[in-house]
C-alpha cells in the first residue's frame, strides 16, 4: 500500500485540499465477511425502505438477495440475466437501481453490456414473491451501440432531488485505446457521458430502444445536433456514481487512463451541461490525446484526484449516512480496484478534507479486486470484491473478540462474554458460517475468509479469559 504522504503530494494540485487529524471513532469499524462464494460481485443495492435485505449484483447477470443481519442468501436468485449479458473485459453487468416507487410499482433497472456490443438499460418487475423477479418482464429503456467491447460506464441511480434516472456511459475505449473516436466530446454520441432521463413516461412509443422521456430542462435540449438525453460530457469510464441521500450531491468516480483517477461532484441544483474534459484532459491535467483544447478553460474540475502510484482504477463509493459511526457522517468513502485501499474525502466549503481509513475498513491484507463500496437502506457500508467472490459489511468492533451475541442469535454484541456467545459460536462454527471467522492462526484476531480450527482455538482462549 502506498503511503499517505504520497497521496497528499498528489492532491496538493487541487485547490483547497487538506488532510485532517485521524478519526477518533467512538465505535471502531471493521470489515466482517458478509457473503462468500459469489460469482464476481460488482455492487450491493437496496430497495427503498427495505432494511432487512440487500441485493448483490453479479458481473455475469446474477442478482442474489441477502439478509442484512446474517448475510444469509435466499435459496433462489432474484433474477438471472446471464443469457443476455456479455462477458468481455470489464463490461458485463454494471448497474442496478430500484425505482423510487418500487414498493408500489415493483420496477427495478439494470445496466449491462449486451451480446452484440451495445450498452443496455432495461426495466424489470418483481413477481408476487418479493424475493423473485420476472425475467420475462423486460422493457428496454435505452440502448447505445458501441464500436468495441470495453468501457461500459456503470452504476445507474435515481436522483433523490429530481427523481430522474442518471446513466453513466463509458467512452468506447479501453485500457489500450483512449476513446479512439473522441466520443466523450461529441454531443451527438451517448458515450462518455452522464445521461438523464425520465423512464416513467414513454415519449418514443415507436422506438423499441427508447422508452423514456426527456426532462425539459436538460442542458442540451435546444442545442442543434446534440442528444437531448445528455446531462454532462467528457468522461472516460464513470464506473461508479452515487447520490448523497441527504444532500442530493452527485458523486462520479471516473476511471483514468495513464495517470490520474478522479472524483467529480455535482450539487443538487446543478443545471447540467458540464464538460469534464476527457479525452484532452485526464483528471485535472492535460492528456496527450487531444480531442479538445485542454487550455481553453471552461472545464468542470474534479474535487479530488490521485495518481497511479496509489492505484489504477477508482472503484467509487458512498457518502456514509448510517448510524453506527457518527464521525463518518457525510464522508465519501471509496476504494481502488488495483490497490485495495479505503480512503474518504469530505467537501467543507472550498476545502476537500482527506482521511486514510485502510487500516480499519479495508479487507485483510489490502485485498484487491474491490469493485464498489455500497450501502443498505440503513446507510451502513458494504465492500464487494470481484476477485474473491466476497462481500464484506462494515460493522462495529466489539471490545472483546469473544463477545459475539446477546442471546438473540443475530450476532449483536452486548459488552459481555457469557453462555450466549458460546452457543452462538458453536452453532455458527458447526455450519461454517463466516460470522465466526475470527482468526487465521496468528492469534491476532485476523479473519481469513474461512472457518476452521484456528477460529475455534482463538474463541476458546478469549472466552476463557472473559475477553
Amino acid at each position: 500500500m502506498r503511503t499517505h504522504v504520497a497521496q497528499l503530494i498528489t492532491s496538493v494540485a487541487l485547490a483547497g485540499f487538506c488532510g485532517i487529524a485521524p478519526f477518533a471513532l467512538a465505535q471502531v469499524p471493521r470489515p466482517q465477511l458478509f457473503a462468500s462464494g459469489l460469482e464476481a460481485p460488482v455492487a450491493v443495492a437496496f430497495a427503498p425502505g427495505d432494511t432487512s435485505r440487500v441485493f448483490v449484483l453479479g458481473r455475469f447477470g446474477e442478482i442474489s438477495i441477502h439478509d442484512t443481519t446474517t448475510g444469509a442468501e435466499r435459496p433462489q436468485l432474484f433474477i438471472d440475466l446471464e443469457p443476455l449479458v456479455c462477458c468481455h473485459a470489464n463490461a458485463s453487468m454494471v448497474g442496478l437501481a430500484f425505482d423510487p416507487n418500487y414498493n408500489t410499482n415493483g420496477f427495478f433497472y439494470v445496466h449491462y453490456q449486451g451480446l452484440i456490443n451495445e450498452s443496455v438499460v432495461a426495466r424489470y418487475h418483481v413477481t408476487s414473491n418479493p424475493d423473485i423477479a420476472d425475467p420475462n418482464s423486460a422493457t428496454i429503456i435505452h440502448k447505445a451501440p458501441r464500436i468495441r467491447f470495453g468501457h461500459n460506464g456503470g452504476a445507474i441511480a435515481f436522483s433523490p432531488v429530481d427523481g430522474f434516472l442518471y446513466i453513466p456511459t463509458g467512452d468506447g475505449g479501453n485500457g489500450v485505446t483512449a476513446d479512439p473516436l473522441n466520443e466523450a466530446q461529441s454531443l451527438s454520441s451517448p458515450l462518455g457521458k452522464i445521461l438523464r432521463i425520465n423512464p416513467s413516461v414513454d415519449a418514443f412509443p415507436a422506438d423499441p430502444n427508447k422508452h423514456y422521456s426527456i426532462p425539459v430542462n436538460n442542458p442540451f435540449v435546444s442545442t442543434p445536433g446534440a442528444l437531448p438525453e445528455l446531462w454532462a460530457i467528457g468522461f472516460r469510464n464513470p464506473y461508479q456514481s452515487t447520490f448523497d441521500r441527504v444532500t442530493g450531491n452527485y458523486y462520479i468516480a471516473d476511471v483514468g487512463q495513464d495517470a490520474l483517477e478522479e472524483i467529480d461532484v455535482q450539487p443538487p441544483l446543478s443545471n447540467g451541461g458540464q464538460n469534464y474534459g476527457w479525452r484532452c484532459r485526464e483528471g485535472n491535467a492535460c492528456s496527450p490525446y487531444g480531442g479538445c483544447t485542454c487550455t481553453a478553460g471552461g472545464f468542470a474540475e474534479p474535487i479530488y484526484v490521485y495518481d497511479h502510484t496509489l492505484g489504477c482504477s477508482i472503484s467509487g463509493g458512498r457518502v456514509y449516512r448510517g448510524t453506527n459511526f457518527p464521525e463518518l457522517q457525510g464522508w465519501f468513502i471509496y476504494s481502488d480496484w488495483c490497490s485495495g485501499f479505503v480512503h474518504a474525502i469530505k467537501r467543507v466549503g472550498n476545502t476537500t478534507q482527506f482521511q486514510n481509513l485502510t487500516s480499519t475498513l479495508a479487507p485483510s491484507a489490502g485485498e484487491v479486486g474491490i469493485t464498489s463500496i455500497s450501502d443498505d437502506a440503513s446507510g451502513e457500508l458494504y465492500i464487494t470484491d470481484i476477485e474473491s467472490g466476497r462481500v464484506y459489511k462494515i460493522v462495529p468492533t466489539a471490545v472483546c473478540p469473544a463477545d459475539l451475541d446477546n442471546g438473540t442469535g443475530t450476532g449483536t454484541f452486548d459488552n459481555a462474554v457469557d453462555i450466549n456467545d458460546l452457543l452462538y459460536f458453536l452453532v455458527k462454527f458447526e455450519s461454517g458460517d463466516a460470522a465466526v471467522d475470527l482468526d487465521n492462526g496468528s492469534g491476532a484476531g485476523t479473519p481469513d475468509g474461512g472457518v476452521d480450527i484456528n477460529d475455534l482455538l482463538f474463541f476458546l482462549v478469549r472466552f476463557e479469559a472473559g475477553c
